[in-house]
This record gives structure tokens, C-alpha cells and sequence, in this order.
């Protein structure tokens, strides 16, 4: 059922300025930023919100120098501190367009325009980026590091390939449907243990984190990712057309989508 309102909730958004990515991964983000980039460069004239959780007084007159994305996060970078922003599992944007029935967290208006931001978690960073976040744990980003990755599996022996897919401590940006559709790529069940993958599965699972989060991103910027998804939100596998498994497993208690036939179980 969560499926299908997903479903709903991006096809109802998807003709309108605004930007709503249900359960939102790396490319959704990077694609969303791309967006938001002529704001670089221009002066907050004013800042809003619902609540009074943001000192809103700090954003007036800042200018905004640059955005950043770190797995599924939004990054206003700031003279001196940044805005993070977590679009969370239904958030949304709206790009000079205002929505007051919405749970709006953050409004920004300059001079050229407003972002204003619904339904996410927004937090003041005030440390060098590069103390808070790895940006080798980014799996879009150019310091991916996919050795430390592999070295990281070995901690997570005893635990269920899907569940360590979504750990955004070792594969950060990936999310639902980059588990369903790396998984089903690899032809590797979701309930398969760490432990029992030999090191050339491993590997080839690492990689195509990364592949399929790129060919994600071009999928989504050509409005084509719904049509190239093999598995995630499918009744059918596309090679043998037998009707698809979608259970819960793991201990995350996110649904799977995966093909008995194709994928095998490693115990």
C-alpha cells in the first residue's frame, strides 16, 4: 500500500514547480540542487517558518555561497555556517511558489525568488564541513571510497545484504530503491548474509551502488526512472515473468522487492 501512494504522491507533483520526492535518494537530491543553484551568489532578503526551532534572525542578509549534497542532504553553504536540510521520508520544495496549508520548516526570499522547504528536518551546522560529514561514504561523490566500503561488509557479517545497503555509514545516498534494483542487478537475495557473499560478489555489489545511483540520475533528469526501474515498485521480474516477492526482511523492516529465480540465497 505505501507503494502505491508513493506512487501517487510523485505523480501528482510532477507537472508543478514544486519538487516532492517520496522517500528521496542521491540523485533526486542532485537533481533537486541543480534547481536551486541560480539562487547561489544572492542575498536572503527574509527567512520564515512554522516554528520557532531556526533562529531565522541569523539568515536575513546572508549571502548564500554555495550548496552541497551529502547523500541525501541539502547543504546551504553560508558565510559562516551552514543550512542542512533532510527532505526526510514525504518532504518537498517549492521553488518561488508558496504553499500556506503546507508544514513549511523553512522559507527563504531574495531578491530573484524563494525556496521554501515542507516536511523536512533543517539544522544549523556550525563546524568546517569536512569535520562533520565522510564524503568517502558519499557514493556519488568523487571521494567515494569503494575500498573502504568492501572493508566495511567484514564488520557486518552476521547481518542481511539489505539491510547493510541501506546503512548510510557505509553506503550513503542509497536508499529503497537502490537496494531493490543493486540487489536484483547482482542477482543476489536480500536475505543473504554478509558473511556468505564471496569477495567478488561483494565487489560487484559495491560497484553497482555507485552504477546505479548514476544511471539513476539520468534516468530521473530525462523523467524516464519509473520505465528503467527493473524491480522496484514491479509486479513482474522482466526475465522470466514470474510474479515478484515483496516481503520484509531484515531487521529494518523495509519491504523487498526480488526475484526467487534469479536472485540466489546466500547462507
Amino acid at each position: 500500500m505505501i507503494q502505491v501512494i508513493l506512487e501517487l504522491f510523485n505523480q501528482l507533483f510532477a507537472n508543478t514547480i514544486s519538487y516532492l520526492y517520496a522517500m528521496p535518494e542521491a540523485p533526486q537530491i542532485r537533481l533537486l540542487v541543480e534547481k536551486l543553484k541560480p539562487f547561489i551568489g544572492e542575498k536572503i532578503l527574509s527567512a520564515t517558518a512554522l516554528t520557532n526551532v531556526l533562529d531565522l534572525k541569523r539568515l536575513e542578509g546572508q549571502t548564500l555561497k554555495d550548496i552541497k549534497v551529502f547523500g541525501k542532504q541539502i547543504l546551504l553553504i553560508l558565510p559562516n555556517f551552514t543550512v542542512r536540510i533532510h527532505l526526510m521520508l514525504f518532504g518537498y520544495v517549492h521553488v518561488n511558489e508558496s504553499k500556506p496549508e503546507g508544514k513549511l520548516r523553512l522559507g527563504l526570499k531574495f531578491e530573484d525568488g524563494e525556496i521554501n522547504f515542507y516536511a523536512s528536518d533543517i539544522y544549523y551546522i556550525e563546524e568546517p564541513l569536512e569535520q562533520v560529514f565522510n564524503w568517502t561514504t558519499d557514493v556519488m561523490s568523487p571521494e567515494w571510497d569503494a575500498n573502504q566500503a568492501l572493508k566495511k561488509l567484514d564488520d557486518y557479517g552476521d547481518d542481511v545484504i539489505s539491510d547493510v545497503l541501506i546503512d548510510q555509514d557505509i553506503f550513503n545516498g542509497l536508499g529503497n530503491k537502490g537496494v531493490n534494483e543493486v540487489l536484483y542487478r547482482t542477482k543476489v537475495h536480500p536475505g543473504s548474509f554478509v558473511n556468505a557473499l564471496p569477495i567478488a560478489k561483494r565487489k560487484e555489489i559495491v560497484e553497482e551502488a555507485v552504477q546505479f545511483s548514476f544511471d539513476y540520475y539520468k534516468w530521473a533528469s530525462e523523467g524516464t526512472a519509473k520505465d528503467k526501474f527493473q524491480v522496484y515498485l514491479k509486479k513482474k521480474c522482466p526475465v522470466h515473468g514470474t510474479l515478484l516477492r515483496h516481503e520484509k526482511i531484515g531487521s529494518n523492516g523495509r519491504k523487498c522487492n526480488f526475484c526467487d529465480e534469479c536472485q540466489k540465497l546466500y547462507i
